[in-house]
């Protein structure tokens, strides 16, 4: 199977600006080849709990965006196996107050290049309408479908029901790889999650230059000897939010120090403050994708993803009428939905 490898190397105890410029350069393109880097030394408590502070700075940043009314656009280009390019444009509009426990989501999402037969999404050009809300104890699909919520066990909550849709949980905004999705078990999973990576004595550790601080996190991946997945989010002058996230796959290099690593996913974030509350205007990403080929080897490629964010309200009162069931009855209500919140933009 074909690879690309991004070229770093990692002085010890040391963040250079050509070592950063180097590991980043997954932002443009992956880099052919393989470099090894230096193991970094033995991590101080000190030098942990700094780490995990970062991190949970972020995670306590999350949880203050206690409601919000937000457009989002979600593009992803990839190459399907015969080299043609296959395209997903999503937009989506979600308002949810999450102390009154009031969610709405809804999206529509149209495919170019969908080989026929594929089973990923429908046919090319086609659209695809969904949504989800919930309100007082009740929830309901969009157009049709009501689903009634006998109880708050962790299986009937709103939450269970959004990750069906494709809604993102943006309390994972940073943490993790965009768009992170709502899980059965959403907030003990979370809490348990973070916890290894927010708490002081945790695994993570970090480094310093004059302008950026690396924070990383390594585990143990997959069965080969010396192999190790990290985690490392880059943080700019002393920014609570991370410009960058990144996840690699390493090898220890035998025999000798250093490390031989492949950059799988690269996120890139631009942060703006709304109401105290640090929200993303845009995700830029590229991620490593096997694509099996019609000889039957295997290649693997980049794909590239955009998400735009316009946020209407942030920790303001939300329209109450858009969380009743009684609006929802057809298709036709979604779009004329996000059409309003794209209006809504344009007339400020």
């Amino acid at each position: 199977m074909q690879k690309f490898y991004v070229n770093f190397r990692t002085p010890v105890g040391v963040l250079s600006m050509p070592w950063l410029l180097g590991i980043l350069a997954f932002h443009v393109a992956f880099s052919p080849g393989v470099a090894e880097a230096d193991e970094p030394v033995s991590t101080p408590s000190s030098n942990r709990m700094e780490a995990a502070s970062m991190l949970s700075a972020t995670l306590e940043n999350n949880e203050g965006l206690r409601s919000y009314d937000v457009l989002i656009e979600f593009r992803t280009d990839r190459f399907r196996p015969d080299g043609m390019l296959f395209v997903e444009v999503e937009t989506q509009r979600f308002s949810v107050d999450r102390d009154a426990e009031k969610w709405l989501f809804v999206s529509s999402r149209k495919s170019e290049g969908v080989p026929e037969g594929s089973v990923v999404s429908r046919p090319d050009g086609s659209v695809l309408i969904r949504g989800i809300g919930y309100a007082n104890g009740q929830g309901w699909h969009i157009p049709a479908n009501a689903i009634d919520f006998p109880d708050q066990s962790q299986k009937n909550s709103p939450q269970y029901y959004l990750s069906f849709v494709g809604a993102p949980d943006l309390r994972y905004l940073g943490l993790m790889s965009y768009p992170a999705g709502f899980l059965n078990r959403v907030d003990d999973m979370f809490k348990e999650h973070t916890a290894a990576q927010t708490s002081p004595g945790s695994d993570v550790a970090l480094i310093e230059s004059k302008d950026h601080v690396l924070v990383y996190s390594d585990k143990p991946y997959g069965k080969s000897p010396g192999q190790f997945a990290r985690k490392q989010w880059v943080f700019t002058n002393g920014d609570l939010v991370p410009s960058r996230k990144q996840f690699l796959i390493c090898k220890h290099k035998e025999p000798g120090p250093g490390h031989l690593s492949r950059l799988l996913q690269s996120e890139n974030y631009n942060w703006i403050d709304k109401n105290g509350v640090f929200v993303p205007e845009r995700i830029i990403g590229q991620h490593a994708t096997v694509q099996r080929m019609p000889d039957g080897t295997s290649k693997e490629y980049i794909y590239d993803s955009e998400v735009k964010f316009t946020w209407l309200r942030v920790n303001e009162p939300l329209e109450e009428k858009h969380f009743s069931r009684d609006v929802w009855r057809s298709e036709s209500d979604i779009l004329e939905f996000i059409a309003e919140g794209q209006k809504d933009i344009r007339s400020k």
